[in-house]
């Protein structure tokens, strides 16, 4: 497992990153909320990071914060959700907002974003929201407290 990378920002575009470490340059999918936060080509970047193995396939994600990924892990776990789709949620929404949406079961705040139906919105909820109130998060137990989040579209 690659758990964190940190090298030189060699190319930068809204859903990859390419990041140098020591004369290799690492391909990183990420989601638009990374992209914002990371700075400009050539500075020095730093990524929590997530392999995910397909029987073809290699592919690094990549995320600004710990939480990010800790999401995304989560997400990727649920039946009918893949990177994609999770990086989509995660693009579309805030890590504060996608807990306060699981955890206070909010379908139609799941459901406006892009590639979630009411069945997977319904899954999500299902699979995730005892996992995520027993996560030591404190944005989880931001969100639990009632505050209302709306989805960043």
């Amino acid at each position: 497992m690659i758990y964190k990378i940190t090298g030189r920002l060699a190319l930068k575009n809204p859903t990859t990153l390419v990041v140098e470490v020591n004369g290799l340059a690492y391909e990183v999918n990420v989601p638009l909320s990374t992209y914002e936060k990371v700075g400009k080509e050539n500075s020095e970047v730093s990524l929590y990071t997530m392999l995910v193995v397909r029987e073809d396939d290699l592919q690094l994600y990549g995320f600004a914060t710990e939480d990010e990924r800790k999401l995304f892990k989560l997400l990727i776990s649920v039946s009918g959700i893949g990177p994609r789709t999770a990086l989509s949620l995660l693009s579309s929404a805030n890590v504060a907002d996608v807990f306060g949406f699981i955890a206070n079961s909010n379908l139609q705040a799941l459901m406006s974003i892009p590639g979630i139906g009411r069945k997977t919105a319904e899954r999500v909820v299902l699979e995730l929201r005892d996992k995520i109130l027993k996560l030591d998060v404190g944005i989880v137990h931001e969100a639990v407290e009632g505050k209302k989040f709306a989805p960043k579209l």
